[in-house]
């Protein structure tokens, strides 16, 4: 599967003097990146970056079609997995093939990415949107790591800290968002994980001054 058209500008571009606006959540699991749709007030232009945690997006093309935002996540509850939403005003009506670039990079020096799951929802009864996630290794989208079609469908990115990504998307008709979930090596313990381990530790510590100490000839020490 590949796409039938990559954007022009992505044919020629290198990032190189790229510019735009910079988002940093500090401490946040959630910010919206950047809004489209709206010559005058659009957001998602060339360059933009934002940081999440230790992930960081920068802005390549579109959405060009469609009006909404796109939101960058990190929910609490799934430490490990990073969101991008495409997330349409209303629902997308319009069928024209449409694409979303942008790059998708860890910072951390040790974490690697596992995998990216491509996940959309079309409104009820509506016909189904056509959807394709294309990820690639270098930013003028030739080399290509992986590809998916369908709803809830997945690629391998093991090893990966950096990626570059293009979702193609044709709406059935009344397409509501197009979701993108990525998940990590290694994956952080949730916080009731990390307390429950602390707790353990603390236990086994307690039940170890409980138990009578040795010598090494096996007699029990005062």
């Amino acid at each position: 599967m590949t796409p039938s058209f990559i954007p022009p500008l992505l044919l020629g571009a290198s990032l190189l003097g790229a510019s735009g606006l910079a988002l940093t959540a500090g401490g946040a699991k959630a910010m919206t990146f950047c809004t489209f749709g709206n010559a005058q007030t659009d957001t998602c232009v060339y360059g933009a970056t934002a940081t999440l945690g230790d992930k960081k997006i920068t802005h390549l093309y579109g959405p060009n079609t469609g009006s909404g935002d796109v939101e960058f996540t990190n929910p609490p509850v799934t430490p490990y997995v990073y969101s991008v939403d495409t997330d349409f005003t209303g629902e997308l009506a319009d069928t024209t093939q449409s694409y979303f670039g942008y790059k998708l990079e860890i910072i951390h020096p040790t974490n690697t990415f596992k995998e990216a799951r491509l996940r959309w929802l079309d409104g009820v009864n509506a016909p189904v949107s056509t959807i394709g996630k294309f990820i690639y290794n270098n930013p003028n989208f030739t080399d290509l790591i992986g590809s998916t079609d369908t709803n809830n469908g997945t690629i391998n990115l093991t090893g990966k800290r950096t990626i570059y990504v293009l979702d193609s998307y044709a709406s059935g008709g009344a397409l509501d968002f197009i979701r993108n979930d990525y998940t990590q090596v290694p994956a952080p313990l949730p916080l009731l994980g990390a307390g429950a381990v602390f707790g353990a530790c603390r236990r086994l510590r307690r039940l170890s001054d409980r138990l009578p100490r040795r010598s090494a000839a096996g007699s029990p020490l005062a």
